[in-house]
């Protein structure tokens, strides 16, 4: 098989969580509401000038699909395993390229914090 593909990876982080109500939503709920890229862009154009704090867009060499396979010793014939490789991949190239922000640091602050409640005072003395 000819695979004349060629995936660009590409990770777009940004600073202010714009999204808060899908993010509250899927925590009462349990469940995930995919987001198209149009909404996406209509909720960060909605916001007022300057309050999206900054985004980081950050991106890899075009991945050959053909290649990819062959160094990967995967069979198109196997689709499950080759799109669990890639994403794998990719999401690993996604995480390595996050950048560390205020915002991430509170929040991993908040979400790893034994008590229910976590002054201003001790977030700011940790970060």
């Amino acid at each position: 098989m000819n695979l004349k593909f060629k995936i660009v990876p590409v990770s777009i982080n940004y600073e202010r969580l714009f999204d808060d109500n899908l993010l509250a939503s899927e925590m009462i709920s349990g469940k995930f509401r995919d987001i198209s890229l149009f909404d996406l862009t209509k909720k960060i154009t909605s916001l007022p000038p300057n309050k999206v704090g900054k985004v980081f867009i950050k991106y890899s060499e075009p991945i050959d699909l053909e290649n990819y396979l062959s160094q990967n010793k995967l069979e198109t014939t196997n689709f499950n395993e080759v799109a669990l490789k890639l994403t794998n991949d990719l999401y690993e190239f996604q995480f390595s390229e996050q950048p560390i922000t205020k915002s991430t640091i509170v929040s991993s602050i908040l979400l790893f914090s034994q008590k229910p409640v976590i002054s201003i005072k001790k977030i700011l003395a940790i970060s």
